[in-house]
């Protein structure tokens, strides 16, 4: 079974390497719980987690990051970079988003 998910963590970091939001958000998770063959790695988990919101795509990704600058939980607090962040998915018609923005 180890093999396994060696072989599977070794694809998703091939995909997420490559450009794949969605594999860079699944070694965001499995850095974060120590998962899926990885280590637990905060700062890995926050880079891929971060480079996974700058696709675009994964408004989720990107609400999680908005969150993490607006609190401070693992990076430095930075309220104008998380506004930057939630604008992003708000601008992509995010209701959830839109009104986080609007409280800003």
């Amino acid at each position: 079974m180890e093999k396994n998910q060696d072989e599977a963590s070794k694809f998703a970091k091939r995909a997420a390497e490559a450009g794949n939001s969605t594999a860079m958000i699944s070694l965001a998770s499995s850095y974060a719980a120590g998962s899926d063959g990885m280590k637990k790695e905060n700062a890995m988990s926050i880079m891929w987690l971060q480079r996974g919101a700058e696709v675009g795509d994964q408004p989720h990704a990107v609400a999680l990051v908005a969150q993490m600058y607006l609190t401070g939980d693992s990076v430095e607090k930075d309220e104008a970079r998380s506004f930057e962040y939630l604008k992003k998915t708000a601008d992509q018609g995010y209701a959830a988003d839109q009104a986080g923005v609007g409280i800003f």
